[in-house]
């Protein structure tokens, strides 16, 4: 009787090997498979599916562990390369940080190659202060008297919109029989008086040219002209009224500024401009008394030229009758003309009529603050500025 409860025990209690194949073969999933009894054989031993139900709790406390550690892991280092990267960003550079995050940072900018030939350049002349004597009798705001020979012509055009763009106050007048009215309560209203075809002046009637003459000579004002263009090429041709030839229709090349004289102000010489010089119907003067002084010379463009210098703008000193006068042998197409003219303005106004030498220079604030990296600017590029604007071009 007692051998027959042990083969009941046994038959009711599995042995191990039992109990493996009877879990083994009574579990089933969601969805029974193959592939899922065979997954389960690779869990480790206390993941295994007939005993997952009961040591679920601790397979995934085991996980949660694992998901921490690779957490903190990674964000210890972003914290490291965010911290290598902000000190590579400082201007002073550790050797460790220029290794690791050279490819991350900007290099200096670019330096400007261009430098003022002019040995002489910080000793030229400043803001011109208009004399304080008993015969400058002009307005405190002298204006601008233009002569044109239409309202619409080209050159006219030019003077007008480099006057407006200056905010330099200016009447133009269409020539004619009369003259406009030049003086108000015996103060002179014009501080430079403005041909656009020289020729003009020297063929309007001897009544107003000698009014004309006389109110410069009293107010201490210039004047300054334009050479017009000719169809007809004239050689060695003299000025009515002067000591002074000119020949016109010249093609010139190779422009370049004498810097010994007193008109230069916003301009600078020291350079020549070999390329980008409009036109062919040049004017050039040839001087022969010491009353006139070169402003600006060139050489021809036409091969098997004279090699002499052709002088292109000329200052007249006023030794001859007591008039300073600037006379440009070709229009305002050229830019470095609208330098010079407004350098000439200055000059034969006394500097009662002047633009300022005062720079400013604008900066974005979202170029420094928010800018994006890489294009954000920094104490580097401050400096090469710096040394651009009062270097070079002050």
């Amino acid at each position: 009787m007692h051998e027959n409860m042990e083969s009941e025990q046994s038959l009711l209690v599995p042995s191990a090997v039992d109990s493996y194949a009877w879990g083994e073969s009574n579990w089933e999933g969601p969805h029974p498979s193959h592939s899922t009894s065979q997954s389960s054989r690779n869990l480790p031993l206390i993941c295994r599916p007939w005993r997952l139900w009961h040591r679920a709790t601790l397979c995934f406390a085991g996980s949660r562990k694992a998901s921490w550690r690779r957490y903190i892991l990674g964000a210890a280092i972003v914290i490291i390369v965010v911290v290598i990267y902000s000190v590579s960003e400082s201007s002073h550079r550790s050797l460790m940080s220029f290794v690791f995050c050279s490819s991350l940072v900007r290099g200096r900018p670019p330096e400007s190659l261009f430098r003022c030939n002019n040995l002489a350049n910080a000793s030229l002349p400043r803001l011109r202060v208009p004399p304080k004597t008993i015969e400058n009798r002009l307005r405190e705001d002298p204006k601008v008297l233009l002569f044109t020979e239409t309202r619409y012509s080209k050159t006219g055009k030019d003077i007008t919109n480099i006057l407006v763009a200056n905010r330099i106050k200016y009447k133009m007048e269409v020539l004619g029989k009369s003259l406009p009215g030049l003086t108000n309560l015996s103060r002179g209203k014009y501080g430079t008086i403005i041909f656009e075809n020289f020729e003009r002046y020297l063929q309007i009637d001897p009544w107003n040219r000698e009014l004309l003459d006389k109110y410069m000579r009293d107010y201490n004002v210039g004047m300054i002209g334009f050479m017009p263009s000719h169809e007809d090429t004239q050689v060695g041709a003299k000025l009515r009224g002067f000591p002074l030839y000119v020949h016109t229709n010249m093609a010139l090349e190779n422009i370049s500024l004498n810097s010994e004289n007193p008109v230069l102000q916003l301009t600078r010489a020291g350079g020549t401009i070999t390329d980008n010089v409009p036109g062919s119907e040049w004017t050039v003067f040839s001087l022969d008394d010491p009353t006139y002084v070169p402003l600006e010379w060139g050489y021809s463009s036409v091969p098997h030229f004279s090699e002499e210098k052709l002088v292109s703008i000329i200052l007249d000193k006023g030794d001859f009758d007591g008039i300073s006068r600037v006379l440009f042998g070709n229009s305002l197409e050229f830019w470095l003309h609208r330098l010079l003219f407004l350098d000439a303005v200055s000059y034969l106004s006394m500097g009662r009529i002047s633009v300022s030498l005062d720079r400013y220079v604008l900066v974005d604030i979202d170029d420094i603050f928010v800018a994006k990296k890489g294009i954000r600017m920094t104490a580097d590029d401050v400096m090469v500025r710096l040394i651009t604007f009062c270097v070079s071009f002050v």
